[in-house]
């Protein structure tokens, strides 16, 4: 049986170009290897089925074999911005995490003066 990219992100067939965006970035995010219960199994799937779907003329020929019952193959020029992807979702974990580093040290910060003017 072929695999279903529609139900490996959870939209439907008719799902909006806007759509499919989220729930890839929702999913990717979810599933990183780096993050605590991360599956990159899953992730790679995520990462495959936004790869074909994203692109309109690649999800042509998906929705074709996938009414057809045939398997389809992932062409190399998806599998090169599926591999850009992983380094773009990679990215924004990161940059999460500093963020919230950043919030993390300026509320200590503020409770630490906080606590030194209360001594004084």
């Amino acid at each position: 049986m072929p695999k279903n990219y529609y139900i490996i992100l959870r939209v439907s067939e008719s799902a909006s170009q806007d759509e499919i965006k989220r729930a890839y970035k929702k999913l990717a995010l979810q599933y990183h290897p780096d993050r605590p219960n991360g599956n990159e199994t899953t992730f790679k799937e995520v990462l495959e089925a936004y790869g074909v779907l994203s692109d309109s003329t690649e999800k042509q020929n998906y929705d074709t074999a996938l009414k057809q019952g045939k398997e389809y193959h992932v062409p190399s020029s998806v599998n090169n911005r599926i591999d850009y992807g992983r380094n773009d979702i990679q990215t924004e974990v990161q940059l999460r995490s500093e963020a919230c580093n950043s919030i993390i040290n300026y509320h200590w910060l503020a409770a630490s003066k906080a606590c030194d003017m209360e001594v004084s």
